[in-house]
């Protein structure tokens, strides 16, 4: 048998695999490919973006909280929209609104912290109505028995876009840059409006899915079990960790001199690593091997993490850059379904109630993500940049042991 063969048969029973998942999850992660071919524009190349115009880190900081505040806050206002309107024209709406609000950080003369922090909190309205509605769809559209090799594939998906579009990106603003007949603002603008189309598009295939809207009895949590205690403690954990990571790796980059070719190359670089080793995971993850995975991740993340704190040299830095998308991805495809799970488990399995309980999650999230990156402004008052980034990755370090904790004694 040869080398193509082996091949052939390979893809032919992991396409075996993927359609064991009903329809309805297959469309929902058909529309997650292309929103995941357009993110790195309305992520890393934004915050980029607002580097190149405002040559500092707090106006990045501004952005990102306002969509923190926005995504706490509107999650909650979904779930009462919920009550009178398609959970498909909702989800639409939240995917469509993301390439609207970013295209008003492009079109602006003169950005300054406060017009950013308000363009942030704009993105994260349509950003909340996108995950409210993606992570409730996520849990209604699966199962105990598929959930790793679901989150697995969401997962591989993300990183698989991320090698192949943010070098494109990339490619096209540095030539721009170049280009004495087009400036980069304008190649910004021009790629903000084809994203937007494509985002339209990606929504179609919500529209062909067969999802009932929830049947919701309430939006807020009244009492909680202590099970959901440690849900709320590992996901400020996880928020923590997680509101950095939206800029940490771009200005990491930014610090050593990087522009738009070289995020491109190595946002493309990272994403190659971490593609197969998640999928494989996912592939082969058993329901037991859930924290074992999340304790080496931990470790790892702290050892990196230290590494880079205490020898603050480009080669740390590389290392870091180059490990950590792969390490924050497992974690996720540890903790998702391990929440799934829990949200499944509370009110004796009473799955009316679930969208309270995705929105609390994402309250507690955020709760974390705001914390940390106020944290970030006001450290920026007292230290150099780099330092800055030094103690914040030190302080994401320990709370991934919050994290753990959190997610063993859910588990036990």
């Amino acid at each position: 048998m040869n080398f193509l063969s082996v091949i052939k048969q390979r893809l032919k029973r992991e396409r075996d695999v993927f359609l064991k998942l009903n329809l309805q999850a297959r469309l929902l992660l058909y529309s997650a490919v292309i929103y995941g071919a357009i993110y790195p524009l309305l992520g890393i190349f934004t915050n980029t973006f607002i580097f190149r115009q405002t040559t500092g880190f707090l106006p990045i900081a501004s952005y990102n909280i306002g969509i923190f505040i926005s995504l706490a806050s509107f999650f909650y206002l979904n779930g009462l929209l919920l009550k009178k309107n398609s959970i498909k024209k909702l989800f639409s709406l939240g995917i469509l609104g993301q390439g609207l609000a970013t295209s008003l950080v492009f079109i602006t003369p003169n950005l300054n912290s406060g017009s950013l922090f308000f363009f942030g909190f704009l993105y994260g309205i349509p950003f909340a109505f996108y995950w409210a509605n993606r992570n409730f769809l996520s849990v209604e559209l699966t199962k105990t028995c598929n959930r790793d090799y679901f989150s697995g594939i969401e997962s591989t998906i993300a990183r698989l876009t991320e090698i192949i579009f943010p070098p494109i990106y990339g490619l096209i603003l540095h030539v721009a840059a170049k280009n004495p007949t087009i400036n980069l603002q304008t190649s910004y603008q021009i790629l903000i409006v084809i994203a937007t189309f494509v985002l339209g598009f990606s929504s179609l295939f919500i529209f062909k899915t067969k999802v009932n809207n929830p049947k919701l009895k309430r939006v807020f949590l009244q009492q909680i079990e202590p099970s959901w205690r440690f849900q709320r403690a590992g996901d400020f954990f996880m928020g923590i960790k997680d509101g950095p990571g939206f800029f940490i790796p771009t200005l990491l980059i930014l610090s050593w001199g990087g522009r738009e070719g070289t995020i491109g190359l190595l946002q493309s670089t990272m994403a190659i690593i971490a593609t197969l080793s998640i999928y494989l995971i996912g592939r082969k993850i058993k329901n037991s091997e859930r924290i074992p995975l999340l304790k080496y991740v931990t470790w790892i993340i702290i050892l990196i993490s230290l590494l880079l704190t205490f020898q603050p040299i480009l080669l740390t830095s590389i290392i870091y850059l180059l490990s950590y998308p792969l390490l924050r991805m497992l974690q996720w495809q540890s903790w998702s379904p391990i929440s799934w799970d829990n949200i499944d488990a509370q009110e004796n399995g009473d799955a009316t109630n679930n969208y309270c309980y995705v929105a609390d999650r994402e309250l507690f999230l955020n709760f974390g993500r705001i914390l940390s990156t106020l944290l970030f402004i006001f450290l920026l008052t007292i230290f150099d940049n780099f330092t800055v980034l030094r103690i914040l990755v030190t302080i994401m370090a320990v709370c991934q042991l919050g994290l753990y904790y959190s997610a063993k004694k859910i588990s036990t």
